[in-house]
């Protein structure tokens, strides 16, 4: 084998020891993620004195499924609590938090069954959960403790005395999480998310095994319990369900992760009839704070519903109107629509500069007349380019469909492409003459990794950062938010405030003597 697992790590075939506090169990097929999984721990305070990290060896094949793999581990763990968890996570919050939410768990439900980070609760309308991952940074929802009725896989908490278990006739790598809970509700026990935060680099893998491991579990429970729906964070399934439900439900998985080409367009909604109406009688304008926003004809619903009803970049405009210095220049890393730029305006105040640099040349009309260019035309400059760090005079630059998302192309980016100019952020103030101390505000699609890694000459006058980070494009290209995080501190940032993926940065003004 290539690379050796982590020491203090077991194989769970070599002999048993002493009882200890938690069980780290996983599957193991890349010993480089494990290995960092691990250490992440380890960073936190579950030592080896209070921890084992128990691993099935896949690296040379799946010698083992979740579900024959996972009770093997469950079987020769020797922790209070099993912790079930993927390769590819890392630890965020310390093992002191991990003890107090399972006292408070524990103190509400002497009997609970499992918990997690992210499920499904008994309504199935809203995720509740407690992660960062592709979807999010810090995704946090629900009232922790929260009852759920489906947990997802990357990070499950049994206790040993409750003898859990995974079901002996499933297989696979899928829905193994619902299968513990479902295996839970039947010795009179509930599952619950709790409030310990980890991130989670893995995309969810879907596909053919996943259209049969869902079968394979729908028809198990069919054959033993009265009908019941249970929504999982990739799928809703059913319980108990007859024949032609569960075959109706089937037909469209299959549709949906086997063959997505064929998924038919969503139903006519008549909400979307309401902004077809207003663009009819006002034109593609909507209104925000008192400000006036424009946006292409024809726009998509998310779009138009977004800005109508004040949520899209809703944290970065509350941010920028509680948090950003006033008199202070600002230089603002892809302006879009021009959404965020009046109320970074309205907080600096007319004599400060105002730079906005945007790289989609097709934004300028819209960024012209959102933020009043001509009125603010000594003290704002657009700067058409794009942020990159590559050396080039020119990147390709991905152009998403009506405008939105636009990025740097990437790899493997499936998407037309044009070639735009590229200028890091210290080109940007020199060329802009932004001197001395100035605050940044940040939204560029994953591209705010390479200013904190590569510009920190740029960064040392900056007093403030509001910044939207995107995670799904830290782990496309191998990084973690846990990495950026590490360089935001590196350049002196401390982290004042955070909503969803946004997050306020302030240098500590220094001490007096």
């Amino acid at each position: 084998m290539s690379e050796a697992f982590p020491l203090g790590t077991v194989d769970v075939e070599s002999v048993p020891g002493p009882a200890l506090r938690y069980s780290f169990c996983s599957l193991v097929t890349d010993v480089g993620l494990y290995r960092e999984m691990v250490a992440s721990f380890r960073e936190k305070g579950f030592s080896e004195a209070a921890c084992e990290f128990l691993y099935v060896d896949n690296t040379a094949g799946n010698r083992f499924d979740a579900y024959a793999g996972l009770n093997v581990l469950i079987a020769r763990a020797r922790g209070e609590f099993l912790v079930l968890c993927h390769q590819d996570i890392l630890a965020c919050d310390d093992i002191a938090l991990l003890d107090a939410r399972l006292q408070e768990l524990t103190a509400r439900d002497p009997d609970w069954g499992v918990a997690g980070n992210a499920g499904y609760g008994p309504d199935g309308r809203m995720p509740i959960q407690c992660i960062t991952d592709i979807g999010g940074y810090k995704r946090h929802a629900g009232d922790f403790p929260e009852e759920v009725i489906s947990l997802d896989e990357n990070f499950i908490i049994a206790r040993q005395s409750t003898n859990p278990g995974l079901s002996a006739d499933l297989h696979g790598f899928h829905m193994y999480g619902p299968d513990m809970v479902v295996q839970a509700a039947l010795a009179g026990r509930k599952a619950y998310v709790i409030g310990f935060h980890v991130e989670h680099r893995g995309h969810a893998v879907t596909g053919p095994s996943f259209v049969r491991s869902a079968r394979a579990f729908e028809d198990k429970y069919a054959r033993a319990l009265t009908p019941r729906r249970v929504r999982t964070t990739v799928t809703k399934s059913a319980i108990g369900a007859s024949w032609l439900a569960r075959a109706i439900r089937d037909f469209r998985r299959n549709r949906r992760f086997n063959r997505p080409e064929d998924v038919l367009p969503r139903r006519f909604k008549l909400r979307k009839l309401a902004y077809v109406l207003h663009e009819r009688l006002h034109g593609p304008v909507y209104r925000i704070g008192g400000h006036a926003f424009a946006l292409p004809p024809g726009s998509n619903y998310a779009l138009q519903r977004g800005v109508d009803t004040g949520e899209y970049e809703r944290p970065m405009r509350e941010f920028v109107a509680s948090h950003l210095p006033e008199g202070v220049d600002v230089v603002e890393l892809g302006g879009g629509f021009g959404i965020v730029s009046p109320f970074i305006r309205d907080r600096i105040g007319p004599d400060a500069r105002h730079v906005i640099v945007e790289a989609h040349e097709a934004l300028a009309p819209y960024l012209n007349r959102n933020t009043d260019l001509k009125r603010n035309a000594g003290k704002t400059t657009l700067v058409t380019a794009a942020i990159a760090y590559e050396g080039k005079p020119q990147v390709d630059f991905l152009l998403r469909p009506l405008m939105t998302m636009s990025r740097l192309a990437r790899g493997a980016d499936d998407g037309p492409v044009v070639p735009v100019p590229a200028k890091t952020l210290s080109q940007v103030l020199e060329e802009t003459g932004v001197q001395g101390p100035y605050a940044l505000v940040c939204d560029i699609e994953g591209t705010e990794f390479d200013v904190f890694e590569c510009d920190s000459a740029a960064l040392r006058d900056c007093v403030c950062v509001i910044v939207e980070i995107n995670p799904r494009f830290f782990h496309d290209r191998g990084r973690t938010v846990r990495d950026w995080l590490n360089l935001f501190h590196e350049a002196g940032f401390e982290i004042v405030d955070e909503d969803t993926n946004v997050i306020v940065g302030r240098k500590p003004r220094p001490t007096v003597n």
